[in-house]
């Protein structure tokens, strides 16, 4: 991740999600590509706390051609940005909380579905869940 948005220093991300609506999701992304493409796809993105440098999702796909491989790479990784309901609080070095809603990069959300991600982010680490991830089959 990012250290820095919008012109702001980032110390770090909380992403949270409501598990079955997501990999619900991401299983239909993986296979609208494979259906499209001749490729097959692998999903991860994590929740939880993570800090600059960590990586917060990966997209791989496996083809005998790369140009292939490459489109279906970069559909997946649109897909999910734009698809799948999962939050994102960034935290900036002037103590500022803001959540960026799925969908439009950029598009901050100060909404109920945010705050309710957050809600269940916040009680789950209070829990002592680390960072999770979800795969499409």
């Amino acid at each position: 991740m990012r250290n820095h948005h919008g012109g702001r220093q980032v110390l770090r991300l909380e992403y949270s999600a409501y598990a079955p609506m997501v990999e619900a999701e991401c299983a239909r992304i993986a296979a609208e590509a494979e259906a499209r493409w001749e490729v097959a796809i692998a999903l991860q993105h994590r929740v939880g706390m993570l800090e600059i440098g960590d990586a917060a999702v990966a997209v791989v796909a496996a083809s005998a051609h790369r140009d292939e491989a490459f489109l279906a790479c970069r559909h997946v990784i649109e897909e999910l940005k734009r698809r799948v309901p999962i939050w994102k609080r960034e935290v900036f070095a002037d103590g500022t909380l803001e959540w960026v809603g799925s969908g439009a990069a950029g598009h901050v959300d100060s909404g109920a579905a945010g705050q309710r991600g957050g809600e269940e982010g916040e009680e789950l680490a209070r829990q002592g869940a680390t960072p999770n991830s979800w795969r499409a089959p």
